[in-house]
C-alpha cells in the first residue's frame, strides 16, 4: 500500500518522523515546514505549564507586537473618514527568516513602538484639544447666551423684581431699599446636559428655597466626545442669587450635576471682548486641531499601507514559536527535537526545505529527520483542492473518517448537488444560481485580494462556489425533467395532449394523441386541474427510488472498508444479511415503482394497485393478494419469499458476528493452555533496523508508540450487546430513512407551488434574492441531511482524528505561487552563461563579463538583452529574498553595464520590462548593501540615458516620494531626482509643476532623513527655475513652503513690490501658485489684495493658455472666493481684475477653471506611426511598430514634440535607437525626415492665396540643408517682379544660406541666369585689391553690362565724385566700400536683388538713400535679410517667413506682419535669452590705477593722413580713454572713425604731429569692422589650434605684426645710433633688454651688452631708452613683464575652453571642428574670445551691429554692461549706442567732438578699485604653473622706524634705497 498513489477515496499514507533540529535554525526549519504545510507536530511537553516553556518570552515579546498591530487597526476603523489598508498581496514582505531574521523582527518591533508612541502622543494632542475645543465652544455660548439674556432683561427689570415680592419666594433677609437690589444680585453661568436641567431645577429651588432666578437656553449643536465619539446635547444656563453662601452652594450642586462653570463679567463691554478673545482663541485652536488631525490622519496613512504586512508577521512568528514549544529541547546538545506526522509522500520535499533552511541561515549543521515505526493509528489527511475542499468540508463536518476509511466525500461531488437539484429543480432559478457561482469562480482572484471576513455570508458563499455551481447545473438538469421555469413550461417538442379548443364547459379533458414527449414532463400537464395530483404522486415514487438507490449505494460502500481493513467476518455476519433485508423490502417497492411506470394500465385489464397498501397488504397478509392490489402474475409467491428473507436476516445479524467472536476467543484460550505466546501480549523480536533506529536515538519514540498501541479487548457480552443495538439501528432504520426521503418530493413540490403563487402576484418577487436564498437554503439543509444521516449511517465508522497543522497566514499561502529562491537562481542561470556572471557575487567578475556583454549590446541592442535572458534574470535574482547577495547582484549589473556603454540597449527595456518598478521596490531592502546598489543602479541609469526619458521615469519617483510606506524608499527616490536636476535640467524644468507640490509635502515627512532630503531636492528642483524677477525669492519661497504659517505673508509682501518683466513659464508658475493659492486662504484683506496684484501681473506674462491651464484650478476658485466674501471695494476692483486676466490669458470666459478639458499633447503610438511611415518612404515597408525599442523611440519624441524642440542634433539622438530596429536605410537619415514631419504635423497653416496680378519670376517647391542641419523641407518660393520681400525668421534658421544658395543655383527649380538675373550684394569687397581704383574696380568685373561713361555716372549717383572714384579701394571706409557694393549690383541690371544685411557700415544718411533707391525700383525684385527693423518696415512689400522648416508668404510690410504673427516681434527685439549670455574677463588690475577714472590711454593734437591720399584724413585728435570709459565713436561714412580706432590699437601710427600715450601694461581687445579678417588665414584649425597659435609665445601675434611693433628702417637707424654707451669710461653697445624694475613713478631696464657677459649689465631708466630709440624693444619687455606678473592666462586647453564657453561656444567646436566648417555666428564667437584672451582692460568694437545677430548683439550689451573695463564701440546703431555708451566722440571732416566725458588728470575722485589688505589674486604663468606670492608681513611701529632709520644709514654710506611708496 505504500507505493499507492494516494486518492479522495481513501485518505493520504501519514508517517511518524523525528526531527532533531539545532538551535540556531530551529526558527527557520518551523518557518520552512509551515510554509509547506504539511507537517502536524506532537507536543512532547504536555506536564509542563504553559508559561514553562522555552519560548515563552520571544511569544510575550510577539503578543506585544500583535497588541500595537490590533491598537493600529482599531484606530484605523474609528477614523469616519475611511483609511485606505494596502491587500498583503500588493504589500512589500518583510523578511523573517535567514541570518538578519533577527535583526527585522527588532527593527520592527522598535518600529511599532515607535509608531504607537506617536499615535498615542497624538491621540492625547487631539483629544485635550478636542476638548479645550469643546470648552471654548461652551464658553463661546454661554457668553453669547448671557448677552442675549441682559440685553433682553433690560426691558424687563420690573418684572424680575415682581418676581422677588411674591409670598413663597420673598427672602427671609427682606431689604425695603428696593433699587439696591440689582447692585447686590450675582450670577453663576455654565452649561449642564439637557436631560438633567429639570433634575438641577428642583434640586436648586429645594436647596435654595426658591431664593433664586433661573434661566437656560438650548444649544442646537450637538457637544461630541472626542474619547468616546458620543454626542452630548447641552443647554446653558444663567442664575441669579443673593450672597457668597447662596452662589457656593450653587456651584456645588451643579458640578455634583455634571455641569461645568463659566465665570462670565457682569459689564457688558468685558462680556464682549471675552467673547472676542474666546473667538480668536477658539479659531486659532481649531487650526491647530485641524493641523493636528491631518497629522494623524497622515499617520495612520502610513500604518495602513504596512498594517496587513505587519499582521501577517505576528501571526506567522506567533505560530512558529507556539510551535517551536511543542519541541524537547536538549541542552546537552543545544538541539530541539520534535515528532510529528506527515504524508509519506512529502518526506522528500520537506528534506529539501530542511535543507533550503540550513542554506539560508548560513549554519553548518543541518537538521536530521528519522522516520519511525508505530502501530499507532495515524491521522487522517485528505489532499484536496479548490474544487474538491468544499465537498469534503461536509462529509468532515459530520465527523472523521477513520485513517484509510473509504472517504464519502468523493462521491459527494455528484450525490448532494444532484439531491438539492430533486428539490431545487427549476431551470431558471438553477441558472441564477450557476451564473453567480460562474461569476464568483470567474472572479475568485479578484475575490480572494478582498480579504473577505470568514464569519460573513459572502466569505461563506465564495468559499462553497463550486458546490453552488454544481448545484446550479444539477437544478438546471432537473428543472429540464420538470419542465419548469419560473412554474411556467417549455414546449420543446410536441405535446402528448390535445385539447379542444372551442367548448362551453368550464373545464376541457385533454385527449392522449399517442406521441411520448422524449424528455421530462409533458408540458400538458401544466395548466390542468390534476396536475398537482399527477406530479404529486410521480416525486413522491421518484423520491422512494432515489432514496433506496441511494442508500443501497452507501451500503455497498462498507465492502472496500471490509477488505481494505481484513475484516471477512463483516462482510456475510453484517454487509449481506444488511444487503438482503434492504433489497427483500425498500428494494422490492422500488421495482414494484419501476414496473407500475412501465405498464400501460389503459390497456390492462387489471386497476393500477395502491402499491402503499399493496406494501401494508404484503405484510399483515402474506401470500394473499387482493383483486385491486394486483401488480403481476405470480406476485404473492414473490412476496412471501422476500419476507422470509428478510425474517432471516434479523437472526442472522443478530447471532452470526458474536458466535464467530466467540468461537475465536475459545481458540486463543486454547492456544495459550498449550504454552504459545498470545497474539499481543508478551515479548516479540524487534527488526536489526528498529534496533539500530533505537541506537540513534529513536527508542524512546518507539518506546512511547509501543505503549500507546491501540488493541481492542472486548468482553464478549460487550460484542452481543453492540450487535444487537447495530442490528436494531439498521432494521428501524431502513423504514424511517426511506421515509425521510420522502422530503425530496416534499421541497420539489412547495418549491413549484410557491414559485406559481409567485408569479402569479410579480415575478420580480419570485426573482427576489431573499425569496431564493430562501428555496436554496431549505434544499441545501435537506440534502446536507439525507448525506448525514440516511447515507452515512450505512458504511461511515468515524473516529478518526483529523491532522491539526496551524495555518500560516494568508502571505504564506500566496507564496506558494511564487517561485522559490532556488528556482529563482536557477532561472538566473538558465538564461545564458553571459548573464549568470554577470549576476555573481564576486564584482570583479561582474565587472569583467559587464566588458563583454556590453560589447554585443551596444551591437544588436535590447535584443541581446532579452534573449540573453536579461530582464528576467534580473527581475527574479531582485525578487529572491533569501539571498541579499542575489539582489546586490543584479542591481549591480545594471550599473556595469551602463558605466560599459550598454546604456542604449538597456534604455528600451528598463521600464517596459518591469526593472525599474523592481529597483524602486529594492529602496527598502532590509540590506544596506543592496539598497545602495539599488539606488546607485538607477541613478547611473539616469545619469546617462537619454535626457528625453525624463518625463517617463518621473511620474513612478513621485508616486514612491509621496506614498511609499518605507522612507528609504523616499530618500532613494530623491536621490535618483536630484541626478535628474544634474544630467537633464531642462527636461526636469518643464516638470516642475509635478514636482513641486509633490516636494512641498514631502518636507513635512514625519522621518527627519526624508524631510532633509526633500528640502534639500527642492532647493536644487527650484534653482532650475530660470525667471529672473523670483530668482532672488526662491529661498524665501522654500522657506514659504517649509514654515507657510509663518513665511507666507511676509513673501507676499515681497512678492508683491517686484515689478515682474520676465516672461512666465511653467518651473516660475509651479513655484509661485502653492504660495498663492496659500495667500489667498489668508485671514487678512491686504495679503489676498496683494495676492491678487501678483496674479495680475504674472498672468500678463504668460505666453500662452497651455502655460497657465494646469494651475487655474489651484487659482481662479480661490479668487472668485476671495471676490464674493472681501469688503473692501478697492481690493475687490483688484481681485477682478485679476480674475479676469486669468481668464484672458487662460481663455476660460465662465467658470473656475476646474472642468477645462485636458490639453492635446504628443503621444507615443501617434509617433510611431509616423515613424512606421517614414521609413516606409525611405523604402522599408516592414518596419515593426510595435517593437520595443520603437515604442521607446516614439515615447521620446512625443516628448521632444511636446517641448515644441526641432533641433536636428536632439532627434539625431533617437537614431543609435533606429539603427537597433533596422539597419536600412541610414538611421541619421531617418531622423532628419522624421524630426521635418513632426514639426509639420498639425501645424500647418493656410497659405494666402495668391491672387494678385503680375509677372511670376520664381515658382518653385524645394528643401535646403546646411551641413547636417535641416533648414527647409518641401517649401515653396514665390516672387513677383517688383515685389520687395523681406526675409525674417529666427537666427539659424538659414535665411542668409538660402540666399547663398540661389545665387550658387542650389535651389531646385529655380529660374536659370539665363532667365532671370540674380545677384547677391554682401560685404565681399576685401583688401586683395586695395590698391586698385574705384573705377578699375567696377570696370574690371565681367558681370557688369555697361559701358564706362554709364558706370562713371551710377557711381556718382550714390556719392562717388570724380576725385573719389579715382581713389583706391584700399582708402575706403567700410560705409563706402559697402556704397560701393550696391552700386555694382545697380550696373548688373538685375530682375532679382539678393540683399544681405545691406544697412551694415551704413551711417542714417545712407540708409536713407537706400531706402529711397530700393522703393524707386520697379521691374527689380529684392529680397533683403537686414536686422534694421525701420529699414525693413519702409522698404518690403512682403515678408518671407522661415519657420518649422517651411516657407510661408505674407502680404504687407513688418508691422502688419507682426501683426498677424506676434512671436515675430523677437526677431527684432533686442533681449537676450535668459539661456543665452556671454561673459568678458575682468581686466586685471594696472600698476598706478587706483580708480576707473584714472587715464590709460591719451592723444594729444594728433594727425594723420594715409600716405596715398591728398587730403589729411584727422586734426588735432585730443581724447582720453579710462576704465569708466563707455565710449560710442559716431559720425558719416568717411569721416575717419576707423582711422582714429586704429591710431588708438596701435594699428597705425600718427604722422602729422601729436602724442598718444598708453599705460605700460594696458591691454585692448580689438574686433574689426571685417570680423572675419582676424581668421581668414586660419580657417584650417580649430580654434584651440589658433589659440596657441596667435598666443604661443605669451605675447599676441596679431598685435606683433602692427605698425606699432614694426621697427622700420629710420628706427633701426636711430637704435644704432643710440645703442653707444659710455660706461666707466668705456664704450659699449646696447644688445638686448632684459628685464624690467620699478623706478619710482617710472621703470628703469636691465640692458645687455655685445661681447659682455651678463655681469656687466647695467639698469637705464625708461625714458632715457626711448629717447635713445629702443622704444618698442621697450614695449616687448613690458609684455613680458605683464606675462611674469600673471597678467595673461595659463595657454592650455582647459583654460581655453573655459574661456569660449563664456561666448557660447561648446567644447566640442572649440577642440575638434576647424574654423572653416562653423557658422558665421560661432565664428564671430572665436574673433570676440581671440580678442579678449589677455583679459583687456579696453575692449574696442568696430560695427559690432554688421557680425552680430541681435540676439548676440543683446548678450554682448548685458556682458559690456558688467564689464569692469573701457568700452569703445563705432556703430550707426542707436539702440546699441544709447543702451551702453555715456560718452559721445563725433567726428565730423576729421575733427573730434567729444560730449559727455569725465577726463581727469590724476586718479580722479572715483572710488577706489586697488585691493583690499588681505586680498590676493591668484596668478599663472604662460605655461600654466601657479605663481606663489609671498605676503609680506605688516610692519609695527617700532619695526618701520627701525627700517627707516636702516635706510637713512645706507644712503649715507651711498647705497641707493628706495620705499615701495618711492617706487
Amino acid at each position: 500500500m505504500a507505493d499507492e498513489y494516494p486518492t479522495l477515496l481513501h485518505s493520504e499514507q501519514m508517517s511518524l518522523v523525528q526531527l532533531f533540529v539545532p538551535a540556531e535554525v530551529a526558527h527557520d526549519t518551523v518557518a520552512e515546514l509551515g510554509e509547506l504545510g504539511n507537517v502536524q507536530f506532537k507536543d512532547l511537553n504536555p506536564t509542563i505549564n504553559p508559561f514553562q516553556r522555552s519560548f515563552v518570552g520571544e511569544i510575550r515579546r510577539i503578543d506585544e507586537m500583535a497588541r500595537r498591530v490590533r491598537f493600529f487597526a482599531t484606530q484605523i476603523q474609528k477614523e469616519k473618514d475611511v483609511i485606505p489598508i494596502r491587500p498583503l498581496y500588493d504589500s512589500a514582505p518583510l523578511i523573517t527568516v535567514g541570518p538578519r531574521a533577527a535583526q527585522t523582527i527588532d527593527d520592527l518591533d522598535v518600529t511599532l513602538a515607535e509608531h504607537e508612541l506617536r499615535l498615542l502622543k497624538m491621540n492625547d494632542s487631539y483629544q485635550t484639544l478636542s476638548e479645550r475645543t469643546r470648552e471654548l465652544q461652551e464658553a463661546r455660548h454661554v457668553l453669547r447666551e448671557t448677552a442675549q439674556f441682559f440685553d433682553k432683561a433690560q426691558g424687563q427689570q420690573s418684572t424680575i423684581r415682581s418676581s422677588f415680592d411674591e409670598s413663597m419666594t420673598t427672602p427671609l433677609l427682606f431689604h425695603e431699599e428696593r433699587d439696591t437690589l440689582q447692585y447686590t444680585l450675582q450670577f453663576v453661568t455654565g452649561t449642564i446636559e439637557r436631560s438633567r436641567v429639570p433634575i438641577f431645577e428642583r434640586v436648586l429651588w429645594r436647596v435654595l428655597r426658591g431664593n433664586l432666578y433661573m434661566n437656560h437656553t438650548d444649544i442646537e449643536e450637538p457637544f461630541v466626545d472626542p474619547a468616546t465619539g458620543e454626542e452630548t446635547r447641552k443647554n446653558v444656563f444663567i442664575i441669579f442669587a443673593h450672597g457668597d453662601a447662596l452662589l457656593s452652594k450653587i456651584r456645588k450642586v451643579a458640578e455634583s450635576m455634571g455641569a461645568t462653570l463659566y465665570p462670565i463679567d457682569a459689564n457688558a463691554d468685558r462680556r464682549a471682548d471675552s467673547l472676542r478673545d474666546v473667538t480668536n482663541r477658539l479659531e486659532d485652536i481649531q487650526t491647530v486641531l485641524f493641523n493636528t488631525g491631518t497629522n494623524r490622519r497622515s499617520e495612520l496613512v502610513r500604518l495602513g499601507e504596512n498594517l496587513r504586512i505587519w499582521q501577517d508577521v505576528v501571526r506567522k512568528e506567533k505560530l512558529i514559536y507556539e510551535t517551536l514549544n511543542l519541541f524537547n529541547y536538549d541542552v546537552r546538545r543545544k538541539t530541539l527535537i520534535a515528532e510529528g506526522w506527515v504524508p509519506t509522500r512529502d518526506i522528500t520535499n520537506i528534506q529539501i526545505a530542511l535543507r533550503h533552511a540550513t542554506e539560508e541561515s548560513g549554519t553548518s549543521v543541518p537538521p536530521i529527520l528519522h522516520e519511525l515505526r508505530t502501530s499507532k493509528t495515524p491521522p487522517t489527511f485528505f489532499r484536496t483542492n479548490k474544487f474538491t475542499i468544499g465537498f469534503q468540508t461536509i462529509m468532515d463536518s459530520y465527523g472523521t473518517a477513520k485513517y484509510q476509511e473509504t472517504n464519502p466525500g468523493l462521491f459527494a461531488v455528484a450525490t448532494f448537488p444532484f439531491l438539492f437539484a430533486v428539490m431545487f429543480g427549476d431551470i431558471g432559478h438553477g441558472f441564477i444560481l450557476f451564473s453567480f457561482a460562474l461569476y464568483m469562480i470567474l472572479s475568485e482572484r479578484k475575490l480572494a485580494r478582498k480579504e473577505l471576513d470568514e464569519a460573513s455570508i459572502s466569505a461563506q458563499f465564495f468559499f462553497g462556489r463550486y458546490i453552488i455551481l454544481l448545484m446550479g447545473m444539477f437544478s438546471m438538469y432537473t428543472g429540464l425533467m420538470y419542465n419548469d421555469i419560473f412554474s411556467r413550461s417549455l414546449h420543446i417538442w410536441q405535446s402528448g395532449w390535445n385539447f379542444a379548443t372551442s367548448t362551453n364547459s368550464t373545464s376541457v379533458t385533454g385527449t392522449n394523441t399517442g406521441n411520448v414527449y422524449p424528455f421530462g414532463l409533458d408540458p400538458g400537464w401544466h395548466g390542468a386541474d390534476n396536475m398537482l395530483v399527477f406530479t404529486n404522486s410521480y416525486k413522491m415514487k421518484m423520491s422512494i427510488v432515489l432514496g433506496v438507490t441511494h442508500m443501497t449505494f452507501a451500503l455497498c460502500l462498507q465492502l472496500p472498508n471490509h477488505i481494505r481493513f481484513k475484516r471477512p467476518v463483516d462482510i456475510y455476519a453484517n454487509f449481506i444479511p444488511q444487503m438482503i433485508f434492504l433489497q427483500s423490502i425498500f428494494g422490492y417497492l422500488a421495482l414494484c415503482i419501476l414496473y407500475k411506470w412501465s405498464v400501460d394500465w389503459s390497456k390492462s385489464t387489471l386497476a393500477p394497485p395502491s402499491l402503499l397498501n399493496m406494501l401494508i397488504a404484503m405484510f399483515l397478509s402474506p401470500g394473499t393478494i387482493k383483486p385491486e392490489l394486483r401488480l403481476y402474475p405470480g406476485q404473492g409467491v414473490v412476496q412471501v419469499v422476500l419476507l422470509l428473507l428478510a425474517a432471516v436476516c434479523v437472526p442472522w445479524l443478530l447471532i452470526m458476528k458474536p458466535y464467530i467472536t466467540w468461537k475465536e476467543m475459545k481458540r486463543i484460550e486454547g492456544l495459550q493452555g498449550q504454552g504459545y505466546s498470545g497474539l499481543v501480549e508478551g515479548p516479540r523480536d524487534e527488526p536489526d533496523d528498529v534496533l539500530e533506529a533505537e541506537e540513534e536515538g529513536n527508542g524512546r519514540a518507539i518506546a512511547e508508540a509501543a505503549a500507546d498501541e491501540e488493541h481492542e479487548h472486548h468482553d464478549f457480552g460487550e460484542v452481543v450487546i453492540h450487535q444487537v443495538i447495530h442490528t436494531i439501528e439498521f432494521c428501524l432504520g431502513c423504514i424511517s430513512h426511506t421515509a425521510s426521503y420522502l422530503r425530496l418530493w416534499a421541497l420539489s413540490l412547495a418549491h413549484a407551488q410557491l414559485s406559481e403563487v409567485l408569479w402569479s402576484m410579480t415575478l420580480e418577487k419570485a426573482l427576489h434574492p431573499k425569496n431564493l436564498f430562501g428555496w436554496g437554503l431549505s434544499a441545501f439543509l435537506h440534502a446536507l441531511r439525507l448525506h448525514w444521516v440516511e447515507a452515512n449511517s450505512k458504511h461511515f465508522e468515524g473516529g478518526g482524528h483529523s491532522t491539526k497543522i496551524p495555518a500560516m497566514p494568508a502571505a504564506t499561502a500566496s507564496a506558494t505561487a511564487t517561485p522559490s529562491p532556488a528556482s529563482l537562481k536557477a532561472a538566473a542561470a538558465a538564461p545564458s552563461d553571459a548573464v549568470a556572471a554577470l549576476l555573481v557575487a564576486d564584482q570583479a567578475a561582474r565587472t569583467s563579463a559587464a566588458q563583454s556583454f556590453a560589447a554585443t549590446a551596444q551591437k544588436e541592442g535590447p535584443s541581446a538583452l532579452t534573449s540573453a535572458g536579461f530582464p528576467s534574470a534580473v527581475l527574479a535574482a531582485l525578487a529572491d529574498k533569501k539571498s541579499p547577495a542575489a539582489r546586490e547582484a543584479a542591481a549591480d549589473a545594471i550599473v556595469q553595464l551602463v558605466n560599459a556603454g550598454a546604456i542604449k540597449a538597456i534604455e528600451p527595456i528598463f521600464v517596459s520590462s518591469g526593472i525599474y518598478a523592481a529597483l524602486l521596490e529594492a529602496f527598502a531592502d532590509k540590506i544596506a548593501n543592496a539598497r545602495t546598489a539599488a539606488v546607485e543602479a538607477v541613478r547611473s541609469f539616469v545619469a546617462a540615458m537619454n535626457p528625453w526619458a525624463t518625463g517617463l521615469l518621473l511620474p513612478a519617483l513621485l508616486h514612491e516620494i509621496k506614498t511609499a510606506g518605507k522612507w528609504q524608499v523616499k530618500t532613494g527616490a530623491l536621490v535618483v531626482l536630484n541626478q535628474l536636476v544634474v544630467s537633464a535640467p531642462s527636461q526636469t524644468a518643464r516638470l516642475t509643476p509635478d514636482i513641486v507640490p509633490v516636494l512641498a509635502e514631502a518636507i513635512w515627512d514625519t522621518k527627519a532623513d526624508v524631510k532633509k532630503a526633500a528640502r534639500d531636492s527642492l532647493t536644487k528642483a527650484t534653482a532650475l527655475v530660470s525667471n529672473k524677477d523670483i530668482e532672488r525669492f526662491i529661498p524665501a519661497l522654500i522657506k514659504a513652503l517649509i514654515n507657510p504659517v509663518e513665511e507666507v505673508p511676509g513673501t507676499i509682501a515681497l512678492l508683491s513690490a517686484t515689478t515682474f518683466v520676465t516672461e512666465v513659464d511653467s518651473p516660475t508658475l509651479s513655484l509661485m501658485v502653492p504660495l498663492l493659492s496659500r495667500g489667498l486662504n489668508e485671514k487678512l484683506t491686504a495679503t489676498k489684495r496683494k495676492v491678487a496684484v501678483i496674479v495680475d501681473n504674472m498672468a500678463k506674462l504668460v505666453d500662452s493658455e497651455v502655460t497657465v491651464r494646469p494651475f487655474l484650478p489651484k487659482l481662479l476658485p480661490g479668487l472668485i472666493k476671495v471676490e464674493t466674501t472681501i469688503g473692501d471695494p478697492e481690493a475687490r476692483s483688484v481681485v477682478q481684475r485679476a480674475i479676469k486676466t486669468l481668464r484672458q490669458v487662460g481663455k476660460v470666459p465662465e467658470g473656475d477653471g476646474s472642468d477645462l478639458p485636458p490639453l492635446k499633447f504628443a503621444e507615443g503610438p501617434a509617433l510611431a506611426q509616423s515613424l512606421v511611415s517614414v521609413y516606409k518612404k525611405l523604402g522599408n515597408a516592414n518596419f515593426p511598430a510595435n517593437d520595443v525599442t520603437t515604442v521607446y523611440v516614439a515615447a521620446l519624441a512625443a516628448n521632444l514634440v511636446n517641448a515644441k524642440n526641432f533641433d536636428v542634433p536632439q532627434w539625431d539622438a533617437l537614431a543609435p535607437f533606429l539603427t537597433f530596429v533596422a539597419a536600412s536605410p541610414d538611421s541619421i537619415s531617418v531622423t532628419h525626415e522624421w524630426v521635418v514631419r513632426s514639426a509639420v504635423e498639425g501645424d500647418e497653416e493656410e497659405q494666402e492665396e495668391d491672387t494678385e496680378e503680375g509677372e511670376d519670376l520664381c515658382n518653385c517647391q524645394f528643401s535646403l540643408a546646411y551641413g547636417a542641419k535641416i533648414l527647409l523641407n518641401t517649401a515653396t518660393l514665390r516672387l513677383k517682379r517688383g515685389h520687395r520681400y523681406g526675409l525674417c525668421g529666427k537666427n539659424g534658421t538659414g535665411k542668409s544660406t538660402l540666399m547663398r544658395a540661389i545665387t550658387n543655383g542650389q535651389v531646385e527649380g529655380f529660374p536659370s541666369p539665363d532667365e532671370v538675373r540674380t545677384f547677391y550684394v554682401e560685404h565681399d569687397i576685401d583688401g586683395s585689391e586695395e590698391s586698385t581704383s574705384v573705377l578699375e574696380f567696377i570696370l574690371a568685373d565681367k558681370r557688369i553690362l555697361a559701358e564706362k561713361q554709364e558706370v562713371i555716372d551710377t557711381l556718382a549717383s550714390v556719392g562717388f565724385s570724380d576725385e573719389r572714384q579715382k581713389h583706391a579701394i584700399g582708402s575706403l571706409s567700410g560705409g563706402w566700400k559697402m556704397k560701393l557694393a550696391l552700386a555694382r549690383a545697380m550696373l548688373f541690371k538685375a530682375d532679382i536683388l539678393l540683399l544681405d544685411e545691406p544697412t551694415n557700415h551704413l551711417d542714417v544718411v545712407n540708409v536713407a538713400w537706400l531706402e529711397n533707391y530700393l522703393t524707386s525700383l520697379k521691374t527689380c525684385t529684392s529680397i533683403i535679410v537686414s536686422h534694421d527693423s525701420g529699414f525693413l518696415n519702409n522698404t518690403i512689400t512682403d515678408v518671407l517667413h522661415l519657420n518649422r522648416f517651411k516657407l510661408r508668404t505674407y502680404r504687407g510690410n513688418l508691422e502688419a506682419f507682426v501683426a498677424k504673427v506676434p512671436e515675430a516681434k523677437s526677431y527684432y527685439t533686442l533681449e537676450a535669452a535668459e539661456d543665452y549670455k556671454f561673459k568678458l574677463p575682468d581686466p586685471p588690475m594696472l600698476e598706478g590705477v587706483k580708480t576707473k577714472e584714472k587715464s590709460l590711454l591719451k592723444m594729444r593734437k594728433v594727425g594723420f593722413q594715409y600716405p596715398t591720399q591728398p587730403v589729411q584724413q584727422l586734426y588735432d585728435i585730443t581724447l582720453q580713454v579710462s576704465l569708466s570709459s563707455r565710449v560710442a565713436v559716431l559720425g558719416p561714412n568717411g569721416s575717419g572713425k576707423s582711422t582714429l580706432v586704429k591710431l588708438l590699437i596701435g594699428d597705425m601710427e600718427q604722422n602729422k604731429g601729436g602724442e598718444i600715450w598708453k599705460h605700460p601694461n594696458l591691454v585692448i581687445g580689438y574686433v574689426a569692422q571685417h570680423a572675419f579678417h582676424h581668421i581668414d588665414h586660419h580657417l584650417d584649425k580649430t580654434p584651440l589650434e589658433y589659440m596657441l597659435w596667435r598666443y604661443q609665445t605669451g605675447e599676441d601675434l596679431e598685435e606683433m605684426s602692427k605698425a606699432t611693433r614694426q621697427i622700420s628702417e629710420e628706427e633701426a637707424q636711430k637704435m644704432k645710433d643710440g645703442s653707444i654707451v659710455i660706461v666707466e669710461g668705456q664704450k659699449r653697445i646696447i644688445d638686448e633688454i632684459i628685464a624690467r624694475k620699478k623706478l619710482k613713478q617710472s621703470y628703469e631696464y636691465e640692458v645687455s651688452f655685445k661681447a659682455l657677459s651678463s655681469s656687466e649689465n647695467i639698469w637705464i631708466s625708461r625714458d632715457e631708452l626711448i629717447k635713445r630709440g629702443f622704444e618698442k624693444k621697450v614695449l616687448e619687455v613690458d609684455t613680458r613683464e605683464a606675462q611674469r606678473l600673471g597678467l595673461l592666462r595659463p595657454l592650455v586647453r582647459r583654460e581655453i575652453e573655459k574661456h569660449f564657453a563664456d561666448f557660447g561656444l561648446e567644447p566640442e567646436f572649440v577642440s575638434h571642428n576647424t574654423m572653416r566648417g562653423l557658422s558665421g555666428g560661432q565664428k564671430v564667437k572665436i574673433v570676440l574670445g581671440a580678442a579678449t584672451w589677455r583679459r583687456p582692460h579696453v575692449i574696442c568694437l568696430d560695427e559690432p551691429t554688421n557680425y552680430l545677430d541681435r540676439e548676440s548683439l543683446a548678450a554682448l550689451i548685458e556682458a559690456l554692461k558688467v564689464f569692469e573695463g573701457g568700452v569703445l564701440v563705432i556703430t550707426h546703431n542707436r539702440d546699441f549706442s544709447e543702451s551702453l555708451c555715456k560718452e559721445v566722440w563725433a567726428m565730423r571732416d576729421g575733427r573730434l567732438e567729444a560730449s559727455g566725458h569725465n577726463w581727469v588728470e590724476g586718479q580722479g575722485s572715483g572710488p577706489r578699485i586697488d585691493k583690499a589688505d588681505g586680498e590676493e589674486e591668484v596668478q599663472y604663468d604662460a605655461m600654466g604653473n601657479k605663481i606663489e606670492v609671498k605676503k609680506q608681513k605688516k610692519l609695527t611701529a617700532s619695526e618701520a622706524r627701525k627700517a627707516k632709520k636702516d635706510r637713512i644709514a645706507r644712503r649715507k654710506r651711498g647705497e641707493e634705497v628706495f620705499t615701495d611708496e618711492e617706487l
